[in-house]
């Protein structure tokens, strides 16, 4: 592999083209959303800001596109070579009860699980015989995960589970205080890179003057260095205002589940060599391609998200100091009307929202009419930013009709929204254009003093407008403004 690679797109479709180019990686990092406790689709996180702060659990519900995945599933691991027996026996003894009579909570384990399941068998093939994987997850599922990667990987084949404890506010009178997250370390074969450490540090009240290691003393006392446990308390978790003690946290760059970057650093020094390829196929804001880089790595990272390989383009740019930081961009967006018509509706409803810089809502029922959001820049009213809310309606199919239309406006006023987007297949007629100019247009200033534009509140693109990288007229978005106030970003007309 001559360059790092940075995918958008599925890592179904990533691991796939990997495994077609015959690139074999030395380490997988993974970090899977799965909790609904963690909010997934906040990108940048501001207060007052709602139309992006949708969980990503809503992403396992057993909708009509997950039910069809799960049933699939089915044939899938019946002609498996890479899943054991026995798993087989575990996932086909879970689905149908589950599928059938399981509650909200089982069905969408079960969902995440035969989502998990397919893409842990393509990375086992992409990686080397002496490589590793370690998969980040919580209690809420890493037990049921452990048996999915004892199959696929081989239980003899599993090293450790890494306990993450971490000191963060919020406690409960209930119980004790959920503060750590499980790292499942597995091996490829008996012979995998790991670079032992002797870096942890174990006081002692005296001198026990054992020949087999060395003691030292400071102002604390004796204390003496051992190979690291599989507990880690040494790293805290990267908070919304303070860490662990109470002092103001400058590591945050914005992406709602960022992991510090102290974390990566450990698992890469210790599972790989200078040189070797990394890769994350959940790589969120890119905090592994930052520890990949300052290793002297290669790397591979993989996010279905526009916003968020946006938002490793830009760290990127604030890293990159040699030619190891080159990277070849992979979108997987469709370059042709007949590449986007191989997708199956809810594939391109996705990808149109995502093309435009929203957040496609993974409720793909009862979602009242609101197929995507994009937070939007209102201007500043005392010193403070004012976001609103643009609201995507996307129509595939033959059909173009004025209810279209009239459904949109009448979601925006449901939803507060302040702009809707309509996405057809077909070309709008005229009288759609009509109803749609009849909502006006929405004034705007990026500060105060500014002269006003103006941007029409309802707005039309087909699919094919699209493909061919057209966009909504909008004001600058959240993501927009955030890069523009870091000096990432110039607004030009105030308007991008």
């Amino acid at each position: 592999m001559d360059k790092n690679l940075l995918y958008r797109c599925d890592c179904k479709e990533a691991l796939n083209h990997l495994i077609a180019s015959n690139i074999k990686v030395d380490l997988i990092y993974l970090d899977p959303p799965f909790n609904s406790n963690r909010n997934y689709s906040l990108i940048f996180k501001r207060k007052g800001v709602t139309s992006q702060q949708k969980a990503f659990a809503d992403m396992w519900e057993l909708n009509k596109r997950n039910r069809q995945m799960v049933l699939d599933f089915e044939s899938i691991i019946k002609n498996s070579d890479e899943i054991s027996p026995s798993l087989k026996l575990f996932l086909e003894a879970w689905i149908d009860p589950i599928l059938n009579s399981g509650t909200s909570k089982e069905r969408k384990m079960l969902v995440y699980l035969v989502y998990m399941t397919e893409r842990l068998v393509l990375m086992k093939q992409v990686l080397k015989d002496t490589g590793s994987i370690y998969f980040h997850c919580d209690p809420t599922a890493s037990h049921y995960i452990k048996i999915i990667m004892d199959g696929i990987f081989g239980i003899e084949n599993f090293r450790n589970e890494i306990i993450w404890g971490y000191r963060t506010g919020g406690n409960s009178k209930k119980w004790y205080a959920k503060k750590h997250d499980v790292i499942l370390f597995y091996s490829k074969s008996k012979n995998w890179t790991f670079h032992s450490t002797k870096d942890e540090i174990v006081r002692q009240h005296r001198k026990y003057g054992h020949k087999s290691f060395k003691e030292y003393k400071d102002n604390l006392g004796y204390y003496r260095y051992c190979t690291r446990r599989d507990i880690w308390d040494d790293i805290n978790a990267i908070v919304g205002q303070t860490d662990g003690h109470n002092q103001k946290n400058v590591k945050r760059i914005g992406y709602n589940t960022q992991k510090p970057i102290e974390l990566l650093h450990r698992i890469v020094k210790n599972g790989s060599n200078p040189n070797d390829i990394i890769l994350d196929p959940f790589c969120g804001c890119g905090t592994t391609i930052h520890a990949a880089v300052q290793n002297n790595n290669r790397w591979i990272g993989v996010d279905i998200s526009s916003n968020t390989t946006q938002v490793i383009k830009d760290r990127l740019k604030d890293i990159m100091v040699t030619q190891r930081e080159d990277y070849i961009y992979i979108d997987g967006s469709p370059e042709t009307k007949e590449d986007y018509d191989k997708m199956n509706a809810y594939q391109k409803q996705d990808w149109l929202i995502n093309e435009v810089g929203g957040m496609p809502n993974q409720r793909k029922s009862g979602d009242e009419g609101v197929d995507g959001e994009m937070t939007m820049h209102l201007g500043v009213k005392a010193g403070k930013d004012l976001w609103g809310k643009m609201v995507f309606s996307v129509k595939t199919g033959d059909q173009c009709k004025p209810e279209f239309v009239r459904e949109l406006v009448g979601t925006m006023k449901l939803k507060k929204a302040v702009m809707g987007g309509l996405i057809v297949d077909k070309d709008p007629t005229v009288n759609m254009e009509i109803i749609a100019d009849k909502k006006g247009e929405l004034e705007y200033s990026y500060a105060k003093g500014l002269p006003s534009l103006y941007f029409p509140k309802v707005q039309i693109l087909t699919s094919q407008q699209i493909i061919d990288k057209m966009k909504f007229n909008t004001p600058p978005t959240q993501i927009q403004v955030q890069l523009h106030k870091k000096g990432q970003l110039k607004l030009k007309d105030q308007s991008l």
